[in-house]
């Protein structure tokens, strides 16, 4: 897990020495407590920044987009089994919910995502409190969902071959796993500078969607899809039956 430098090639991780409390981790304690002032610096960039707004709205409907293509590899799935790593994407699962019927399950390493969450869908689904590579380890979760997805995770591992792995033995043989990474772009580049006091608690990077894909090249897996959506790659991959 501590195996590896950065995947991305422009990433300098000495800039991040000593930030974290440990090592090859990201500080969602940090990430949560400045939610808040986060979301408040990125509306005011939407509210006065018109080019910004125009990367934003450009940003939702390829988001958009990415959703549809993910119901269309689940549509023959009946009322299927999900997993949400870090509470990712709200929209996303309540586009699972509303559309397959989806039973969503929310894994988080903060008691504040089962707070969000609750708030945001109530009694739908279900929360569960732990990190992704622990709950892989108990054969009971393994092979259970139809999709598992993160989104924003797995930048923050230099060595992604045990994160990946967790997303690999969580989902079914026949099932996807999804993963949004923040592209390495040269409008993302300026944003992540832009923010950076709002966005780099710890270890992170831009990859690619070359890169990305790079990552999931795993011999479980079958890349369905790898392409950009606004300020994030993405890759659809789906885990092989034999």
């Amino acid at each position: 897990m501590f195996l590896t430098g950065p995947q991305s090639r422009h990433f300098r991780p000495e800039k991040f020495e000593g930030l974290s409390r440990r090592g090859n981790h990201f500080d969602w304690e940090l990430f949560y407590r400045f939610k808040d002032d986060r979301e408040r610096f990125w509306l005011k960039q939407v509210e006065t920044n018109p080019s910004f707004k125009r990367l934003v709205e450009t940003h939702f409907a390829r988001f958009q987009e990415s959703i549809n293509t993910t119901i269309r590899y689940l549509e023959a799935t009946q009322e299927p089994l999900v997993l949400d790593v870090g509470l990712s994407s709200e929209p996303l699962d309540r586009a699972l919910m509303m559309r397959l019927d989806a039973k969503v399950l929310v894994l988080d390493v903060q008691e504040e995502a089962g707070a969000t969450y609750e708030s945001v869908f109530g009694s739908k689904g279900s929360f569960v409190l732990g990190d992704v590579i622990t709950y892989s380890a108990d054969r009971a979760n393994t092979e259970r969902f139809d999709l598992v997805f993160s989104f924003g995770l797995i930048e923050h591992f230099p060595d992604k071959r045990d994160i990946l792995d967790a997303h690999i033995e969580l989902a079914k043989p026949g099932g996807i796993v999804l993963l949004y990474v923040p592209i390495d772009s040269p409008d993302n580049r300026e944003l992540t500078a832009m923010a950076a006091e709002w966005e780099n608690f710890g270890y992170r990077e831009l990859l690619t969607v070359d890169e990305l894909a790079e990552v999931c090249a795993d011999p479980r897996l079958d890349v369905l899809a790898a392409e950009p959506v606004g300020f994030f790659s993405a890759v659809w991959a789906r885990r092989k039956t034999t």
